[in-house]
């Protein structure tokens, strides 16, 4: 056997390791594009910035991840529970920590996260996991944070207007511009009536 085919081989061993359970939280808006595409997208390219901004996609094993104010990372009030072993398969997954300590006046700096890296023209293009699903062992949503992300954060305007094409749900755009509770409870019914009309498996953690 050749030098070459041995290192190869190590390589594909190394990406296969065991990485356990992942989870990707994400809001309702970005959760329905990923269900109708299968497909699980990094933005474009970005410039260099010191941390490995170049085409991935990011996880974390903090299956908790939601309940701790994160400053600027928003959009949590669903989550994607991966299989981590079955994707490292497929994919490079490495971990990552923009600030590499914690501290007990810092707890949310341990991000506990895992990045799955692009590789050739996925790194130059933005990284993709085509047919995401396959990896994906349940969904829960967290009605509270749904309902908190409808009203005060957690998704910009105009993916609460997609949301409500989406969902097919008749809102003026001025209403969209600050809903009420009224508001976020009828799109959180009309989630879950999407949910149910597709025959998504799911949990709702109150």
């Amino acid at each position: 056997m050749s030098i070459k085919r041995i290192k190869k081989i190590i390589e594909e061993l190394d990406e296969g390791k065991q990485v356990g359970t992942l989870y990707h939280f994400t809001n309702a808006d970005k959760f329905i594009h990923i269900l109708k595409d299968n497909s699980l997208k990094s933005s474009r390219r970005q410039p260099d910035n010191g941390y490995g901004g170049y085409g991935y996609i990011s996880f974390t094993r903090d299956k908790n991840f939601n309940k701790i104010p994160r400053g600027s990372i928003s959009g949590t009030a669903i989550v994607f529970i991966v299989d981590g072993d079955k994707l490292s398969n497929r994919f490079k997954i490495e971990p990552f920590n923009y600030y590499n300590y914690a501290s007990k006046s810092n707890p949310e700096r341990v991000e506990a996260e895992e990045r799955v890296i692009g590789k050739g023209i996925y790194a130059v293009e933005g990284m993709e996991i085509p047919n995401f699903l396959n990896y994906v062992t349940d969904i829960i949503v967290y009605k509270d944070k749904f309902l908190q992300e409808m009203r005060i954060g957690g998704m910009l305007r105009s993916e609460r207007r997609d949301l409500r094409d989406e969902l097919g749900l008749n809102i003026e755009n001025g209403e969209l511009d600050a809903p009420n509770i009224q508001i976020a409870n009828q799109f959180y019914e009309a989630f879950m009536k999407y949910l149910n009309d597709n025959h998504i498996r799911y949990e709702v953690i109150e």
